[in-house]
Parts: structure tokens; C-alpha cells; sequence
């Protein structure tokens, strides 16, 4: 080893020490987009709310909150209240730093790495990636660590602390705190009933694959209901890796289908957890909404597409015995009247669903918060008070069982 680095490693242990016995724990959230901060948020309002962390935000990328698109105004103040930085932020001491994507940002003095999720799916935004990378995981359920359990042997629960935390972000639909009425009268939608469509954004899913006909299709057989054709952010987004005039083709055919048919609504930017507190049926792909709108113990058609990417029978097949199944566009409206006659047949089955991808439904966001301050001032998996992180995560894998 280097003078050098004989410096910078006794520098590192100084600095641990002095911060892992002074001040609040201090918490750093990692932003890189509006959605993966729609997930932080709970959190962090947790967290200021018992003042016992110092808490602040950075962007990836240093972006400015003007290049995201915010699932509410409170989301983009609180952001613009407790952003930083990125170059500052990356010489600041942090005790934990937690991302909802993994990035290119990387602190410069020892912290503790964490991710959660932005969206409650296992592996969502690569799972077994952010175990590698990370120090601890804040998971959906203790389901989850079996899933990544299988595919990382030996690593969670072992050289990794893994908390089952839940879903932050539904905690408000779970408690009921979504008004109908005002959501109704916000979007327009003077019917009684609402259908729900959600899409991922993979080739495969149901936009990428049936374009806007399924919008179509429903907005017509069902005249008296709000029709609502929703979607994953990255769907309309500009990414690298969606054709950027595909997006312009289909936005502009599900504008025309909303002109066409006057119970057809298009919200593309909308949060899928506000749509479907007014919404009576879901159709879907694949997507983590399945598991939101099986929170609700609502009625479920899923189109079934092997070509989805990674697609696997078995890691589908929760989500198929949940719902109504169609895997052919002229099998969708059968499939929605079954679902709507019977809409008490898959309850069991959208129970045993919600369960498997929701630990505490409604207190997700405390009980991360109240992880996180039990963490304290730990910032280093060499640190004395790793073994205390290690004891706390099974603890709570064991009261999640």
C-alpha cells in the first residue's frame, strides 16, 4: 500500500470515528427521476417529521427539479426544499445514502450504500444488481429475499443487511386518503364506474405491444364508464432506449381515441396509485400496478405475453391466477365482462398476491424511517456497529414473517 493511500485510509478512519460518535445521523436520498423521488418522499416527510436525522436530496446528474416530472406539487417543494449539490454532496459526510436507481452518483467519504425500490416489483430497477453495490436493501417483503436469495446465494443476511420494509409510495391509497370525488372531478370523469389501463414500459407489455387499441377498443364496448389509459412514466418519457418517434405516433393515437370517444381519457403522467383509488377494474400487463391494484381487492384482466423480456411462467404465474387472462386483443372485452360479473373469484388469489409484494400495507414509510434511525451513525460496514445493523435486519425479517 501507497504513502497515499496509508493517508486517505487513516483520514477514513478518523472521519468515522469522529462522525459515528457526533450529531444526528445524517441521510442522503438519491433522485433520478420524479417517480423513483414519488417513492422517497413518504420517507423522507417520515423522517422530518420525528427530527431525529439530518436529511437531504441530490439529483443524478445535478438536474434541477424542472427536468423531472413530479407526481405532485408537494413532491417537487420538498424536493427543491432538501436538494444539494451533487458536487457538494459528494464531499459531505453521510451516514446512509439511499437510492431508488442505481447511479453514477457515489459519495466520496465512507456512508452506507442502501436501495428501495420504485416500484413494487421484485428485482425492480435490477434487484440483484443493487445487492451487489449496496450495503443494505430495503425490500418489499420477506417474499423478496427469497427471490434474491435465489439468484445471490449466501449474500443477504450475510455480508448484506436486508430489511422488508414495503412500498412507501401506497401507503396513502392503502389508508384510504385519496378523495374520489376530487380525483374524479380533477380528471373529468363523469361516469360511475372507471376501467384502469396501466402498461410497463418493456417491449412486450401491453402499450408496446397492442399500441393504442386496447383504449380503443374498451372506450367503445363501454360507453358508460370512464375509460383511462394510463401507463408507466418511462412509456412517455424520452429514454435512450425507446424510439423517440414510436412515443410521438402512439401519444398521438391515444389523443385521438380521447377525442374520438368522450368517456376516453388519456393521463399519461398521472401516479398510478391515484387512478386506481377511483378506478373498479384494471387491465394490464405484467406491470407492478397488478400488485398495487390487488391492494384494493378490485377485479383484474392481465394480457399474458410471453414476449415480455425475462419472461418467466413461474414468476407470472401469482399474477395470472389473480386476474382474467386474455393473450389475444379480440379476447379482452370477454375477458372484462367476466371479470366484472364475477368479481369476487380471484380474491383469494389477489390477497395472496398483495401479500407477497406488501409488508406493512399503509406504515411502509414508518417502518423505513423507523429503520433508518435505528441505524444511527453506523457509516461503514467495518465500522464496530455493523454487527448491530446485521442484528437489526433480522429482527425485522423476522417480525415480517
Amino acid at each position: 500500500m501507497s504513502i497515499r493511500q496509508d493517508v486517505l485510509s487513516a483520514f477514513r478512519r478518523a472521519d468515522d470515528w469522529i462522525f459515528e460518535r457526533c450529531g444526528r445521523p445524517r441521510v442522503l436520498f438519491v433522485a433520478s427521476d420524479g417517480n423513483g423521488f414519488g417513492c422517497q418522499s413518504p420517507v423522507i416527510r417520515a423522517l422530518r417529521a420525528t427530527g431525529r436525522t439530518t436529511v437531504h436530496v441530490v439529483a443524478q446528474d445535478n438536474r434541477r427539479s424542472r427536468h423531472f416530472v413530479f407526481n405532485t406539487e408537494a413532491d417537487r417543494t420538498l424536493f427543491e426544499a432538501l436538494r444539494m449539490d451533487a458536487r457538494l454532496a459528494s464531499l459531505r459526510k453521510w451516514h446512509l445514502v439511499v437510492y431508488s436507481h442505481l447511479c453514477s452518483f457515489y459519495p466520496r467519504r465512507n456512508a452506507l450504500l442502501a436501495y428501495m425500490h420504485h416500484g413494487p416489483g421484485f428485482g425492480s430497477g435490477g434487484g440483484h444488481h443493487a445487492v451487489t453495490r449496496c450495503d443494505l436493501y430495503f425490500g418489499l417483503s420477506e417474499a423478496e429475499f427469497s427471490y434474491l436469495d435465489d439468484r445471490l446465494p449466501g449474500v443477504l443476511g450475510v455480508s448484506k443487511a436486508y430489511f422488508p420494509v414495503g412500498f412507501p409510495k401506497v401507503d396513502s391509497l392503502v389508508r384510504g386518503e385519496f378523495d374520489r370525488g376530487a380525483v374524479r372531478d380533477r380528471f373529468r370523469l363523469g361516469a360511475e364506474k372507471t376501467v384502469l389501463i396501466a402498461s410497463s414500459w418493456k417491449s412486450g407489455g401491453l402499450v408496446r405491444a397492442l399500441d393504442a387499441g386496447p383504449f380503443e377498443a374498451l372506450a367503445q364496448a363501454f360507453p358508460n364508464w370512464n375509460v383511462v389509459q394510463n401507463g408507466h412514466p418511462w412509456l412517455w418519457q424520452r429514454r435512450s432506449d425507446v424510439d423517440p418517434a414510436w412515443q410521438d405516433q402512439v401519444m398521438r393515437r391515444m389523443r385521438e381515441v380521447e377525442q374520438r370517444y368522450p368517456n376516453a381519457r388519456f393521463l399519461p403522467n398521472v401516479p398510478a396509485e391515484e387512478l386506481a383509488a377511483v378506478s373498479d377494474l384494471l387491465v394490464a400487463d405484467r406491470t407492478s400496478v397488478v400488485t398495487t391494484f390487488a391492494l384494493l381487492d378490485r377485479p383484474i384482466v392481465l394480457f399474458d405475453n410471453p414476449e415480455l423480456p425475462d419472461y418467466s411462467r413461474r414468476a407470472a404465474l401469482p399474477y395470472l391466477q389473480a386476474a382474467e387472462v386474455f393473450r389475444h386483443p379480440d379476447a379482452l372485452i370477454e375477458a372484462c365482462h367476466t371479470a366484472m360479473a364475477n368479481p369476487q373469484d380471484k380474491r383469494l388469489e389477489r390477497q395472496k398476491l398483495s401479500e407477497m409484494f406488501y409488508a406493512n400495507p399503509g406504515s411502509a414509510a414508518q417502518e423505513m424511517a423507523h429503520a433508518i434511525e435505528d441505524l444511527g451513525r453506523v457509516c461503514s460496514t467495518q465500522s464496530t456497529g455493523w454487527p448491530r445493523v446485521m442484528s437489526l435486519s433480522q429482527r425485522t425479517r423476522t417480525s415480517a414473517t
